[in-house]
């Protein structure tokens, strides 16, 4: 027991420590210069880069060295919000030979390879930009240059998923042949779902995903995670649910927002696509032969179609977003553990080190004064 004032006072500085390591907030003088460093580099270079898309895109298949290249067929889109079967719609158009698809998991993850950075900033101005273009006056509903959505899925042959899905008029713009699929489900079971699953994965609201933020300094996807939360934000208030919802958490805390927001926005996707273009997907009822027709006339010939027997995927399902919760949880916790557990034992190691030659000293001084005294 004669050491646990050193135990406690080494947990004190770990806890010092581990404060020190949490104040990574973009709010702190020096990330808020940073950013404003970045951002003014940002804006210099912005009209520069805008003129290289358009040069790069004059053909707007163009791959990653440059060179033109034929898009094979036309594009495919998934125009249901999240927790539609968005990823097992995903999966289903990569077994019928339209990969690689587009999807969140790009974003954050980059799991086909292909890089997507700048692609959170590019969807959060793109929804900002929607009302700004109304605030001219603009009878239309995208803003955005079409040469811009060619060139960030210049490399992928669909999509799926929020955010792209969120920009039905800009695709149909961009992408004039293209297909488009609204995957449906009931609303109240929309909610349901998103209120037990991705609502508690709010970037800027959840603990564990705020902990995470705080690795960005090791990259992807750690760095993603950020500006992940301000981005569905904007796409909640202007492309998703305008005049509804104006952040993520009021969609998922209210459930008659969010009803009336999942029936408002498939009302405006059947509003804006062309039938002919179109295909209403009807979660746990259709399946691969309904995309098999609507499909058939794009499908790549070397491609083996998936038979009408075959069972739709399903993944991403409500309880694997839950297990992913928990195990962030877990993951939060471990990380904690480390970051205050290794400080405070070194510390501990190193007074008690520090104590015992103090005693060592003590005692050889006690014993010469006592020899003298002899």
């Amino acid at each position: 027991m004669h050491n646990l004032p050193f135990l406690l006072y080494s947990l004190q500085c770990s806890f010092l420590y581990s404060s020190l390591i949490f104040c990574c907030d973009a709010t702190t003088p020096a990330a808020a210069a940073a950013a404003a460093a970045a951002a003014a580099a940002t804006s210099a270079g912005e009209n520069n880069n805008k003129i290289i898309q358009h040069e790069h895109l004059t053909n707007d298949t163009d791959n990653s060295n440059g060179t033109a290249r034929p898009r094979p067929r036309p594009m495919v889109f998934g125009l249901g919000p999240g927790r539609t079967g968005t990823d097992s719609l995903r999966e289903a158009l990569v077994q019928l030979g339209f990969g690689p698809t587009y999807h969140m998991k790009e974003i954050l993850l980059e799991q086909e390879g292909i890089s997507t950075e700048g692609h959170l900033e590019f969807f959060h101005k793109a929804a900002r930009a929607t009302q700004e273009h109304k605030d001219k006056g603009y009878d239309r509903d995208h803003a955005h240059d079409p040469v811009d959505f060619r060139h960030i899925l210049k490399e992928y042959n669909s999509g799926v998923d929020w955010p792209l899905s969120a920009f039905p008029d800009e695709l149909l713009a961009a992408f004039p042949d293209a297909k488009f699929i609204l995957t449906k489900r009931s609303a109240k079971g929309w909610h349901k779902s998103i209120q037990s699953s991705v609502c508690k994965l709010n970037p800027n609201r959840s603990y564990p995903m705020k902990f995470l933020q705080c690795l960005r300094i090791l990259g992807t996807p750690f760095s993603r995670f950020a500006g992940h939360g301000d981005m569905m934000d904007a796409i909640i208030k202007y492309k998703f649910a305008p005049g509804l919802a104006s952040t993520w958490p009021e969609l998922c805390n209210s459930r008659q927002i969010a009803i009336d927001a999942l029936e408002q926005w498939n009302e405006r996707v059947e509003r804006i696509i062309p039938p002919h273009q179109l295909l209403i997907f009807e979660l746990g009822v259709h399946g691969y032969r309904e995309l098999n027709q609507f499909l058939n006339d794009m499908k790549d010939p070397s491609t083996t179609s998936a038979s009408t027997s075959t069972s739709y995927p399903r993944v991403n399902s409500t309880k694997e977003v839950q297990i992913l919760i928990l195990l962030l949880w877990l993951l939060c916790i471990l990380l904690h553990v480390l970051m205050i557990g290794i400080p405070a034992a070194l510390m501990y190691f190193f007074l008690n080190n520090h104590r015992k030659k103090k005693d060592i000293v003590s005692n050889r001084a006690s014993q010469i004064s006592s020899k003298k005294k002899d």
